[in-house]
């Protein structure tokens, strides 16, 4: 339990400091075991005063006794070459980054987080008690005329027997739709 509270709270960190006055975080290792962060920079050299910035961010979520060290990784310091050609690798980075990010916000949300349903179902159940179950999972919806499967977000609610108004099913469907950040789900309901 811990390990993974560490895990998270990790991942939290790592993603805020993702980018640090123009210098890109490669690639990172967490060892919850020895409460060990390993940051891989890439861009111009972290100055020390710049590492300990980084390291003082970690307080903000809750890794006061972790130990942050830091690699050197691709580097591009002002007498390493044109600064032409310095700018044009730091967007590449830069766009690569960001991909990096958001394909691992893709993996987390394709990674059925159970926690991320037991949320949704309290939050739902706020505004109608009745539900008693609530499921939510990424599938692939494939048809006999395409060869490749459009993603979508399946929703089950189950409740106590009650029959929600199409216009309660009009307020779930939005809602789902807004804290899934997709347009592309399906509900169904069983009662």
């Amino acid at each position: 339990m811990q390990k993974e509270r560490f895990n998270e709270q990790a991942a939290r960190y790592i993603e805020n400091i993702g980018l640090v006055e123009g210098i890109y975080l490669l690639k990172h290792d967490v060892k919850p075991n020895l409460r060990l962060i390993t940051l891989v920079y890439g861009g111009s050299t972290l100055t020390e005063e710049q590492k300990e910035s980084i390291r003082q961010k970690a307080d903000g979520f809750s890794l006061t006794d972790t130990r942050i060290e830091f690699e050197q990784g691709l580097t591009f310091d002002k007498n390493t070459g044109s600064s032409e050609e310095m700018e044009r690798m730091k967007s590449e980075l830069q766009r690569l980054n960001l991909l990096v990010l958001e394909k691992n916000r893709q993996i987390e949300r394709l990674s059925g987080d159970d926690s991320r349903g037991l949320q949704m179902m309290n939050e739902l159940r706020t505004l109608y008690p009745d539900i008693l179950n609530f499921s939510v999972s990424a599938s692939m919806i494939f048809s006999d005329r395409d060869t490749v499967g459009e993603r979508t977000e399946i929703c089950v609610l189950r409740t106590s027997g009650k029959q929600f108004s199409n216009s309660d099913k009009e307020k779930i469907n939005n809602w789902l739709k807004a804290r899934l950040q997709t347009g592309k789900i399906r509900v169904f309901y069983e009662n």
